[in-house]
């Protein structure tokens, strides 16, 4: 048997230790033995908050060594199993991922949204992501503005056509649109609340059709006009790429892609992404039909008869960045001839539109682009210029919100 005090082996049925000294008493009758000692030992290890490993069986278990000794081992626990998730958890920290990353993982839900006029033409490319399996798109709205029809272009090259749009935000320039499927590559959705500037991010677009193009770089600052905020950065984007997503290094879109300035240097803005979130909290089912009346807007350039003297008339004409189509027909009467010249220039002086020498009767239909122009009367060609001249008929100027 061992000492209960220095742990020194002393005969058996001892009752003082004859290292230390000290008296031994036995516990209910029972001499000491290793498994007891090996048992209070235990006890006192748990006591101090270490832990304690059994890995040999004792032969013999005192009921009061059984009763006094405070196993954790044996008690219940309130700490969930590793299969369950306590609600005080810390989640694993979200792993970054490079420009390659996203490319490889998300390239898959961008699409190339291409738009088609009311003459059946193709006016437009843009591009868009799926935010959704079941074929919610993300893009601008002016990518889809003026549209009488729209195809996607998935990244395999099949295309669907657009459904409907499910919302739009002209002043903020996002839009929502559904196309057909289940199951669909989609992104994730981030905060962009959290934004600032400094923060890395990477786009993937389709510029000029080039689809799956990826650029990164920095957030360069925040812009505050108003209630309007807006990104600013440094990630190239041409045409073609408007509507496309812009990821954080944690692979969740922040913003899309919305316009560059040419005559800066990398200057590129997108819109946060919370701003496009917010067109599904109301959804609704447009048609494209329905989009171009209520946005459609006309201005009269032209509605009365106007008397033009021999000399040159102009007409202001102001056509939005969107750009505009300038169309109508008015009939020329009066003095001697009925021809005039008719033409539509610049505000830098420039020829945008030359009908030449009209006799009798036009026909207008002259799309533009924004800026600022004059449709110019010129009662000084012809032989008989000296007389006046009166024009008859209806000319507007037509865009879309």
């Amino acid at each position: 048997m061992f000492c209960l005090h220095c742990g020194k082996e002393i005969p058996d049925q001892s009752t003082f230790c004859m290292v230390c000294g000290k008296t031994i008493k036995p516990i209910q009758g029972r001499p000491l033995s290793w498994p007891l000692i090996a048992g209070v030992a235990a006890a006192f290890l748990i006591g101090v908050g270490l832990t304690v490993v059994v890995t040999k069986r004792a032969s013999y278990k005192s009921p009061a060594a059984i009763v006094d000794v405070p196993s954790t081992a044996t008690q219940p626990s309130n700490r969930p199993s590793p299969l369950e998730k306590s609600p005080g958890q810390i989640e694993p920290a979200p792993v970054k991922l490079s420009p390659a990353d996203i490319a490889a993982k998300f390239s898959g839900a961008v699409v190339v949204l291409e738009s088609y006029n009311d003459q059946g033409q193709k006016s437009a490319l843009g591009s868009g992501f799926i935010s959704s399996p079941d074929g919610k798109v993300f893009t601008n709205y002016h990518v889809i503005r003026g549209a009488s029809r729209m195809l996607a272009r998935m990244h395999d090259q099949s295309t669907c056509d657009v459904q409907y749009i499910a919302g739009y935000d002209v002043a903020h320039d996002v839009a929502a649109l559904k196309i057909a499927g289940s199951g669909l590559i989609s992104v994730h959705l981030g905060n962009s609340s959290l934004v600032k500037a400094g923060d890395h991010v990477t786009a993937l677009g389709a510029p000029m059709g080039l689809e799956s193009t990826l650029s990164d770089g920095i957030i360069s600052a925040v812009r505050e006009i108003g209630s309007f905020r807006i990104f600013q950065t440094s990630a190239p984007i041409s045409h073609g790429s408007s509507g496309g997503p812009v990821f954080d290094d944690y692979g969740n879109v922040v913003a899309l892609a919305v316009a560059t300035i040419e005559t800066g240097e990398n200057l590129n803005f997108a819109v946060p992404i919370d701003t496009a979130k917010a067109l599904l909290r109301d959804e609704h089912q447009t048609s494209f039909v329905e989009l171009l009346a209520m946005t459609a807007v006309h201005q009269p350039i032209l509605s009365s008869s106007l008397s033009v003297p021999p000399q040159v008339v102009t007409l202001d004409l102001v056509v939005p960045p969107q750009g505009g189509l300038l169309a109508g027909s008015f009939s020329i009467s009066g003095g001697l001839g009925n021809d005039l010249g008719v033409s539509v220039v610049s505000a830098n002086g420039g020829l945008a539109w030359n009908g030449g020498v009209i006799q009798r009767y036009c026909n207008l239909r002259i799309p533009l682009r924004g800026g600022r122009y004059k449709l110019v009367l010129n009662n000084h060609v012809g032989p008989l210029w000296t007389s006046s001249k009166t024009i008859s008929g209806t000319v507007e100027l037509s865009y879309y919100r």
